[in-house]
């Protein structure tokens, strides 16, 4: 990618090495994933690393990604794993045609800030190439909708990554209950 001294391409699905114990990630609890068998909307799957760990957990997941070069890096990742499909898609589209999920997950790119450390490369590549295709929006506000959207789509619950410091929007929602990890919380939002 122009602008990068080192090339990046995310590692074919296999064993998630993110931690022994997947019942002791956050992001699990919140979509109460460790029971496996359940079906999980990804919504905003970037190069899928949470939803692969919901894929090795046995759940049946569907990854949207609207850029299409990020979505064909992701369909080449995922192509192999049993009950995973990637689709090509705007999450409001998508979720507006009716299928239901038990879990939406919805993990927007945060904003950005002024810190002088970066993400890791990974990161950095996928926000190149999201801000290269994505138009001029109030943040808050798409995810407001966003939000709505899956909490019609949604069987059982709606989790919503954020940074663990973030403040709650007057725009959003109050959730039901917060995961909280290190750098980040999941705010979920029961539907049932």
């Amino acid at each position: 990618m122009p602008g990068f001294a080192k090339p990046y391409r995310p590692a074919q699905a296999g064993p998630v090495h993110r931690q022994r114990s997947h019942a002791s990630d956050p992001m699990v609890r919140a979509c109460a994933a460790g029971r496996g068998n359940i079906s999980v909307l990804d919504a905003c799957a970037g190069f899928g690393s949470d939803g692969l760990v919901m894929s090795d957990l046995g759940c049946r997941v569907t990854y949207l990604e609207r850029d299409p070069l990020i979505w064909l890096l992701l369909r080449d990742r995922v192509k192999d794993l049993p009950g995973a499909w990637a689709h090509c898609a705007d999450a409001q589209d998508f979720m507006a045609e009716g299928d239901r999920w038990d879990v939406v997950y919805l993990d927007p790119m945060f904003p950005l800030r002024n810190k002088t450390a970066l993400p890791g490369l990974g990161m950095q590549h996928l926000r190149t190439l999201s801000e290269a295709t994505s138009e001029e929006v109030d943040m808050q506000q798409a995810l407001a909708d966003l939000l709505q959207s899956a909490r019609r789509a949604a069987i059982r619950r709606v989790v919503c990554k954020r940074r663990a410091k973030d403040p709650m929007p007057d725009s959003l929602l109050t959730p039901d209950f917060q995961v909280k990890g290190k750098m980040v919380r999941f705010d979920v939002y029961l539907t049932s």
